[in-house]
């Protein structure tokens, strides 16, 4: 559904800087004193390199959709430059940081469109704020992509490795979880083999993502006990309850954690330091 559509809800405009005040069929304007902004900006941020310019290129007027309140329609109304910038040596529109990547809609909006996406479809997001279809698809990638801003790189130090069942059947899941973060990092379609090493020799796609990680992350790994065969995810033979990692620098020593209860027992009659969580 579009946004301007015949049944749309009226629509209010906040003024942030200067603009010319009036009433226009079913579209609202603030009145009063307070209506304008005290004094105009006099700095620009430019998008390209950060740089804090004093003097601009040009302006214009430009709107961005913004979070309804009490059932009206929101619409910010602000002057947006160009500059000139010294900095980078190239014309380009100041950067806002309360305004989203498309620049239609205000960063609070376009977070508020994603987080609905979470529990409802895109169409029915799309009924509910009267935007387009697309537009709803644009404003979910870049919820998700703050959320993994917010989130971070992976850079685990000690990984968990589980298998989970989808439901009843042999569909499953390889978790791969940061166990300092206690959240998930990838997962792995297909059963694994239950002999499956952190720096083993058999080839699979979880075994690949183990590599990577750990490559990705520095994690210091003892390669004598791993071609021994202690340094395993399944030190008992049930993959479920086996999730070994290793990373000498952070808890101090060869000391190695895990889930299993028999890998430790494992571990310590071989003489390794072990840890349990």
């Amino acid at each position: 559904m579009h946004e301007d559509g015949p049944s749309a809800e009226p629509v209010v405009f906040l003024h942030w800087l200067r603009c010319p005040v009036h009433a226009q069929g079913r579209v609202r304007r603030p009145e009063g004193a307070d209506r304008d902004v005290a004094s105009p900006k006099k700095t620009a941020v430019c998008s390209n390199c950060g740089h804090r310019c004093r003097s601009r290129y040009d302006k214009r007027l430009c709107r961005a959709r913004d979070l309804r309140v009490a059932g009206w329609t929101l619409h910010v109304e602000f002057e947006r430059w160009r500059v000139d910038c010294p900095g980078c040596g190239g014309v380009h529109v100041e950067r806002l940081d309360w305004l989203a990547k498309n620049p239609r809609y205000t960063e609070r909006f376009a977070l508020h469109v994603g987080n609905l996406c979470r529990s409802m479809t895109h169409t029915a997001v799309a009924e509910l704020e009267r935007l387009h279809d697309s537009t709803v698809k644009d404003l979910s990638k870049l919820y998700m992509a703050e959320q993994l801003r917010r989130a971070g790189t992976p850079a685990p130090r000690t990984i968990g490795i589980d298998e989970i069942a989808i439901h009843k059947g042999h569909d499953s899941r390889v978790v791969v979880s940061d166990l300092e973060r206690g959240r998930p990092i990838c997962a792995v379609v297909g059963r694994p083999s239950p002999t499956l090493r952190v720096y083993g020799f058999q080839q699979s796609d979880a075994a690949d993502a183990i590599r990577a990680l750990l490559a990705a992350a520095n994690v210091e790994v003892n390669r004598p006990a791993v071609e021994a065969g202690l340094l395993v995810l399944d030190a008992g033979g049930d993959f479920a309850d086996g999730v070994i990692a290793y990373e000498g620098n952070w808890l101090g020593g060869e000391t190695f954690v895990s889930f299993d209860k028999k890998a430790m027992t494992l571990l310590a009659v071989q003489g390794q330091s072990a840890r349990l969580l």
